[in-house]
């Protein structure tokens, strides 16, 4: 799979969690034209990819799997409420991009400590390699 379409994958998989809860908010809006930018995909084609049924992203390391299930993270807190429904798909997201279910686990573990949203990249990497 090539940049390109492993992008489109990738926000198709945060289009996914912004749906959880049956409507796409301001701020999620927001934050999904954010990433469509950062992914380089164009607005036509970000339109396009609202309505279209979900990619799978193929991701190969470790440390891009923590950095997809960050911006879920993200699209999950923007709106300022966490809905059960996104929490259960940010579980089943986690474990679908290649993340093992007991670091999935300790990951949502360690992001409800911080109730704003705002945990780092770095600490969900650093709190990745401490599952015993």
């Amino acid at each position: 799979m090539n940049k390109e379409c492993t992008n489109r994958a990738l926000l198709s998989e945060i289009i996914q969690m912004a749906k959880a809860d049956q409507v796409i908010k301001e701020s999620e809006y927001g934050l999904l034209q954010e990433l469509a930018l950062q992914f380089g995909i164009g607005k036509d084609e970000f339109e396009n990819l609202l309505y279209q049924k979900p990619q799978k992203a193929v991701i190969n390391s470790h440390e891009e799997r923590i950095d997809q299930f960050h911006r879920l993270i993200r699209m999950l807190y923007v709106d300022g409420e966490q809905h059960f429904l996104e929490l259960d798909l940010l579980r089943v997201m986690g474990i679908s991009i290649g993340l093992k279910p007991s670091t999935v686990l300790k990951l949502i573990q360690e992001m409800q400590k911080h109730p704003e949203g705002n945990i780092t990249k770095t600490a969900l990497l650093e709190a990745s390699f401490k599952i015993k």
